[in-house]
């Protein structure tokens, strides 16, 4: 069955219908009234301070020579704790490849 329109009249009925579209936007206002508002909002500036070893935070030594740094912020009743633990497969023994790996993989999911 012969097409009712050659491959020139279908580009140029591309590019008509194409035209139309992005003409009946054009003098429409993008901005809506929400996007108004969120223009309209000041905020304060952010302001951050660095804490200083030894003035703000606490740095101390336990017996096996874990060291503590310690900070404290009372704007919230919450208690965090980060651990950074100096270890890898750098330091496992060749016949034992594999170990650091498990005991990361146990560590991050709880397993015992």
């Amino acid at each position: 069955m012969k097409s009712r329109f050659s491959a020139m009249h279908r580009s140029v009925l591309t590019v008509i219908v194409g035209f139309l579209l992005c003409s009946t936007t054009y003098g429409q206002s993008t901005e809506s009234v929400g996007s108004k508002t969120v223009e309209s909002l000041k905020f304060k500036d952010i302001t951050w301070d660095i804490p200083q070893l030894g003035k703000d935070v606490k740095v101390d030594t336990l017996k096996n020579g874990i060291l503590l740094f310690m900070l404290e912020d009372h704007r919230l009743p919450t208690l965090s704790v980060n651990t950074l633990v100096r270890t890898g497969s750098i330091y496992e023994p060749t016949e034992k490849r594999g170990l650091a790996s498990l005991t990361g993989a146990v560590m991050r999911t709880g397993g015992t």
